[in-house]
């Protein structure tokens, strides 16, 4: 084990190529530092059937509009990172750590015609989104006036399937299929207890999602929970 891996989970943005988004992804990107914060925005659309002449009016839910998250993404050029260990030989400049978030969050793909599916993921925030805009703000030069940091000011918008959509809408059930992707520290009887509220079901996921072993399993992955038969 190195002296820099302390166990610290970095704010990541995976890339894919499939709207499907399972393993493997295609790049990714670590956050150099993790935000101080994050916002994410919830809309309800609706809409107003109004008779002619009559005051009242009555409000009709539409729709729900995608989800937003706001993150300030900081990068540096100091030649210290990773809880202030020098690396002097790992090192990248301001503009190469800014290109490399463009090229994975804004660059068309070749073969697929339009840029990555990606998924953000930090702590229990786990997002399939795509890039929605982003600020950058270069806020120190060296003597060559090359950019010695900026900050990235970004709205991811949430990028759900319907299918995605209709289960989470109104089918959060246990007689149900369900998918679930895997996040760091998840197992099967874990998995099993947040959708069925009982662990030994466990097995029964090994089987659907045909696992060697209750262990094979790698944060990325998607799960199949089947319906629980009455």
């Amino acid at each position: 084990m190195g002296l820099l891996n302390f166990g610290l989970q970095k704010l990541t943005v995976y890339a894919y190529k499939t709207s499907k988004r399972t393993l493997p992804w295609a790049d990714k990107i670590e956050a150099m530092y993790n935000p101080e914060s994050y916002s994410r925005k919830y809309e309800n659309v609706f809409t107003k059937n109004q008779g002619i002449a009559i005051p009242g009016s009555d409000i009709k839910y539409s729709c729900g509009n995608p989800d937003s998250l706001n993150i300030k993404l900081i990068f540096t050029d100091t030649g210290v990172e990773s809880l202030g260990m020098l690396k002097l030989f790992t090192s990248k400049t301001v503009s190469e750590r800014v290109d490399k978030f463009l090229d994975i969050t804004t660059k068309v793909q070749g073969g697929m015609h339009r840029p990555y599916y990606l998924i953000v993921e930090w702590g229990k925030l786990s997002m399939d989104c795509v890039l929605g805009s982003v600020d950058i703000n270069y806020t120190m030069f060296n003597r060559s006036g090359e950019p010695l940091r900026a900050e990235l000011t970004t709205v991811f918008k949430e990028d759900v399937s319907l299918e995605k959509a209709a289960k989470t809408a109104n089918l959060m059930s246990p007689d149900v299929t369900h998918t679930r992707r895997v996040k760091e520290g998840d197992t099967l009887p874990l998995m099993a207890h947040k959708i069925y509220e009982d662990p030994s079901y466990y097995m029964k996921v090994a089987e659907s999602n045909r696992l060697d072993t209750v262990r094979n399993t790698e944060p990325g992955q998607t799960m199949i929970f089947p319906p629980i038969k009455g």
